[in-house]
């Protein structure tokens, strides 16, 4: 059970300003579970990943990197306003990582499966007033909305890569 500084998942003890802000019990427990979730369905393949390339730290994330096109329209998911976003081109992140010492073991651009991914009804369903702007704020569907233009527009690409830091 994962234990934190106002209780733990048994006992579901929450901080009273949480609740405050229009969090109640049900929602808090619900985003807890989610986390729990996702961290079992990843540790699959990551677990995967670390039997075929070792006990080395290994890094796989999708990332959003900036595109040749004009600047992006603000808010993002990540940041309201430009002064609090730092997006890179993709040559810039994979300098970034090599200099910080990790070998790429795969780098694929991803950004045609973003866009279909952002175009899929599903995602634009959790782009409504009643998806996930519930936990990630009622201003979710521009910031999202502007995002997927911004992968249709090329002022934002994708990536998914595998990169190692050797011993």
């Amino acid at each position: 059970w994962a234990t934190g500084r106002n209780g733990s998942g048994r006992t579901n003890t929450y901080n009273r300003a949480i609740f405050s802000d229009g969090w109640n019990r049900e929602m808090t427990s619900g985003v807890f579970s989610l986390y729990l979730l996702s961290n079992g369905i990843l540790g699959i393949p990551l677990g995967f990943l670390t039997d075929r390339f070792g006990a080395r730290r290994v890094m796989i994330p999708s990332y959003i990197a900036a595109g040749a096109g004009r600047a992006p329209d603000y808010p993002l998911p990540w940041a309201r306003e430009p002064s609090i976003s730092f997006v890179s081109s993709q040559a810039e992140l994979r300098t970034a990582l090599e200099v910080a010492g990790f070998r790429v073991l795969d780098w694929q651009d991803t950004t045609a499966d973003a866009v279909a991914v952002q175009n899929n009804p599903a995602q634009k369903a959790r782009r409504s007033p009643l998806g996930v702007s519930l936990v990630a704020g009622a201003d979710f569907p521009e910031r999202s909305g502007n995002l997927a233009r911004g992968l249709a527009d090329g002022r934002f690409t994708s990536v998914l890569f595998v990169a190692e830091k050797p011993a």
